[in-house]
């Protein structure tokens, strides 16, 4: 293997040098950040207003090019959080009713992340997103209710029936006498 089978591209290698303070020039020499120095301190007072030539196409794939951004990193779960989540999914599984989305008595989201740790938000996203959301208890409340009244309805029409047989049992015995 010879010494150049990884060569660095020219760009590379001149933005190196730009990052540490040469100026780094297409046709000519390049200059050190010393000798930048003293050219100012001989020519103090360079013309002003004299616009730079336009760059070459070889200038501009010579330019360093802007890296993009980098994401933020993603805040790690720490391992005591990590271990808590099958502690939430047991404690889901013993206090939440799928069924009845609603949790048994005494359990809450509050408790649970109490019992685990984790954070109350945490604990609810979890618990809506993989057992189901709790029911409104004003919609339950209803719901019983409606299913109150259709039981009370069927015990009114067996009542009127009653009624009416009675009542029918009453004009038999008076169109008699």
């Amino acid at each position: 293997m010879s010494a150049h089978s990884t060569c660095i591209p020219a760009s590379s290698v001149a933005a190196k040098f730009r990052k540490l303070g040469w100026l780094v020039r297409a046709v000519g020499k390049h200059v050190c950040p010393n000798c930048q120095v003293s050219d100012r301190n001989h020519n103090p007072n360079p013309q002003e207003g004299v616009m730079a030539p336009p760059l070459s196409l070889k200038d501009r794939l010579e330019q360093p090019k802007a890296q993009p951004a980098k994401e933020p990193a993603k805040a790690e779960r720490s391992i005591a959080a990590k271990s808590a989540i099958p502690l939430l999914y047991m404690a889901l599984d013993e206090g939440y009713d799928r069924a009845g989305q609603d949790y048994k008595p005494g359990y809450s989201d509050e408790r649970i992340a109490k019992e685990t740790g984790l954070a109350v938000e945490f604990v609810r996203a979890r618990r809506e997103s993989d057992f189901g959301p709790i029911r409104d208890p004003k919609a339950v409340a209803l719901i019983g209710g409606l299913n109150d009244l259709g039981g009370l309805a069927i015990e009114f029409r067996a009542l009127s029936a009653r009624v009416e047989s009675k009542l029918n049992e009453l004009r038999a015995l008076a169109l008699k006498n």
